[in-house]
Parts: C-alpha cells; sequence; structure tokens
C-alpha cells in the first residue's frame, strides 16, 4: 500500500463515514459532513485513468434533526448498496439503491424461415425512475450498528444498544423493500459474553459461508467469536426489541 493519501471529495468536511463494496466490485463510501445536511455516496470511477471518484450523490438525511452517530453499508443480493445509519435518538434508518423495473416494449423482428416482419411484446429491464429510495426507519433503537452480506446476499445488522446488549436482525428476503422485510432483533449476548464494548464488534463472512462475528466484552475484555452454521441461524431470542 501506498502512503500517498488523496482526499475522496474536498468541498467538505466530515465526521462520520463507512466504506464497503459495491455489486460489480468498485470501492464505495458513504459519509457524513459536518455543516451541510445529508450523507454522501461516493463510489469508485473505474473507466479514469486513476480509478478516481464518480459525483457525490446526496442521499439526504432522515425526517429527523439528529445527526447519525454511525454509518453501516453493503451490497445485497441484487448487487444494489443499502446505507444504514443509527443517529442521537439512537433511530435506526435504512436506505438502499432501487431496483431495476420491468417494462414492456414492443419491437419488429423477422421470425426465422420467413421475409415478414411481425411486431411482438417483449420485457425489457430498465433503471429504475428514482435512483435510491426514501429513508426507512427500522423497529428498535441502537446507539452503533454493523452490516455484513450473507452467503445468500441477504443483509445482516448487528447492532449495541446503549445499555451494551448486542442484537442481530436480518433480511428475511433477497430484494428487502420495505421494514417488514426484516426478522424481529435477536438478543445475541448471554452470561458467557456478558454485555458488550461500545462499537467492539466486527463482522465477517468466511469462506465456508459462515458469517463470524467478534466482539470484545465490557466486563472481561476479552475478544469473543460467535459463528452462524452455514445452513442455520444463529441461536438467539427472536423478536426481542433493543430498547
Amino acid at each position: 500500500m501506498g502512503s500517498h493519501w488523496t482526499p475522496v471529495e474536498s468541498a467538505h468536511r466530515f465526521n462520520l463515514m463507512a466504506a464497503g463494496l459495491t455489486g460489480d466490485g468498485r470501492v464505495a463510501v458513504v459519509a457524513q459532513p459536518q455543516l451541510a445536511p445529508g450523507v454522501l455516496y461516493i463510489d469508485q470511477n473505474l473507466k479514469t485513468p486513476n480509478q478516481q471518484w464518480n459525483t457525490p450523490v446526496n442521499l439526504g438525511k432522515p425526517p429527523v434533526d439528529d445527526a447519525f452517530t454511525s454509518l453501516a453499508m453493503a451490497f445485497d443480493a441484487d448487487g444494489r448498496v443499502e446505507v444504514f445509519g443509527t443517529n442521537t435518538s439512537q433511530g435506526i434508518w435504512w436506505k438502499y439503491q432501487n431496483p431495476n423495473r420491468i417494462v414492456q416494449k414492443t419491437v419488429k423482428i423477422t421470425p426465422p424461415g420467413t421475409h415478414k416482419e411481425i411486431t411482438v411484446t417483449v420485457d425489457e429491464i430498465v433503471p429504475p425512475q428514482t435512483p435510491w429510495s426514501d429513508w426507512f426507519r427500522l423497529p428498535g433503537g441502537l446507539g452503533q450498528i454493523k452490516a455484513v452480506r450473507n452467503a445468500d446476499g441477504r443483509i445482516i445488522l448487528f447492532g449495541i444498544a446503549s445499555d451494551g446488549h448486542l442484537y442481530r436482525s436480518e433480511q428475511r428476503v433477497a430484494e428487502a423493500l420495505q421494514p417488514s422485510d426484516w426478522t424481529g432483533w435477536v438478543k445475541m449476548d448471554d452470561t458467557i459474553s456478558g454485555i458488550i464494548q461500545s462499537r467492539m464488534m466486527a463482522p465477517a463472512l468466511d469462506a465456508c459461508g459462515a458469517v463470524n462475528l467478534f466482539v470484545i466484552g465490557a466486563s472481561n475484555h476479552q475478544v469473543l467469536h460467535a459463528r452462524q452454521s452455514p445452513h442455520a441461524r444463529p441461536r438467539g431470542r427472536a423478536g426481542a426489541r433493543p430498547a
């Protein structure tokens, strides 16, 4: 890795960010400016000689005055980028790139073995009319979150509440578009782990398709590890609602 640092976006000063990948493998970042409202999404432009950055897209802000305290991002089963944030009132917010649309169009073709042109109706995949969704509020309240893409493309969220308890929620379906497409929160800490140190969690997907979560216990100060079975969900108390 080189030692030459370059700004990704020089028009603003920022106080919060998260980075990840797009569905086609490019690097992307979401960052909250210190003074300007909203969150900026900036992804890599591989068509430029030095792999520079595309023009930032302002994702706006949720319909509250609170600033974000944590950001996370991941791409889903469709390759769409999804962005998550928590704010000072412990709200959990979610925004995503809208899926492509299927529209019908008429085209003229000449069937094989004939010389007569006919008109047929075909389905065509086109970009969405609006590139990004609104901000949706997910149930519950957490101080910080991390997002990871499951082996089947669904996104899993991990979060720590203000009381140090650890929770998990995941998308029920591959194309999640509404808050109801998420499971209830599962409480993951127990008597062995104790409560979790603030911000001390890191999820990763291994070669077997299992999600691994690393945390640091608040009382034992140990690096703790929990691993998802590749064919089953992690154990926990389903339906819990973080305060």
